[in-house]
């Protein structure tokens, strides 16, 4: 939801950018989930398609925090350890995944 509602703010924001201004795809790459994710976004402003990469790159690695079935620091494999002996809380993103599968 927090990524949606960051990438409408910038298609937003993207129309007031200088209307002669050409456009630019930005691309950014990092590490995440076992692979290389890349997002670029083309626009004129290029300094806010560079915040929208980033952001989507951003949430990426934030979701792989809460849900990564191969990290042993993730909110899911812990949850998962505690949850063999007691009902274990978890974040509003993980239940929605869980409540989901």
């Amino acid at each position: 939801m927090r990524l949606a509602a960051s990438f409408l703010a910038i298609a937003l924001a993207l129309p007031h950018a200088a209307a002669a201004a050409p456009e630019t795809p930005v691309r950014r790459a990092r590490w995440l989930m076992g692979t290389l994710c890349t997002a670029e976004v083309t626009a004129a402003d290029t300094l806010a398609a560079a915040a929208a990469t980033t952001a989507a790159l951003d949430e990426i690695a934030r979701l792989e925090q809460v849900m990564s079935s191969w990290r042993d620091d993730s909110e899911l494999m812990r949850v998962s350890r505690r949850a063999s002996t007691a009902p274990a809380p978890c974040s509003a993103d993980l239940a929605a995944v869980l409540d989901s599968a």
